[in-house]
């Protein structure tokens, strides 16, 4: 399937619009704005994005690195520092790419930034 000029999976498509759904949902819910699911979007798909200039992979739309953002921002407390959300994006990112058992990444890349930053910054998890 092509979206935007980009080739995309269904299933990464159907994850992003289910993510996205449950997130403005639980922003509305709250009456919250989503400022850690909008840090961790962008910061998984800047991190991404860098990843891939550096292995020359070309420019593409890091649809992987969104939903991992989607989940980070997400599962992260409403009120977590900026600065856990981008450590939890590098993280999650840095396991993505370095992590991997033939050619697949063996942790789930979200909750493997979660497990490192949620401690190391004193924080619980908000589902």
């Amino acid at each position: 399937m092509k979206l935007g000029g980009h080739h995309i999976a269904m299933m990464h498509l159907v994850a992003l619009i289910l993510l996205v759904a449950l997130a403005a949902y639980g922003a509305y819910a709250s009456r919250v704005f989503p400022v850690s699911l909008i840090v961790a979007v962008v910061s998984c798909c800047l991190i991404d994005m860098a990843i891939g200039f550096y292995h020359k992979k070309g420019q593409r739309v890091p649809w992987s690195a969104l939903i991992t953002g989607v989940i980070i921002g997400s599962v992260a407390p409403i009120a977590a520092p900026v600065l856990l959300v981008v450590v939890a994006s590098l993280v999650a990112e840095l396991t993505k790419h370095f992590l991997k058992m033939r050619s697949r990444h063996f942790l789930n890349p979200a909750v493997a930034g979660l497990l490192v930053a949620l401690p190391a910054f004193g924080a619980g998890d908000e589902w």
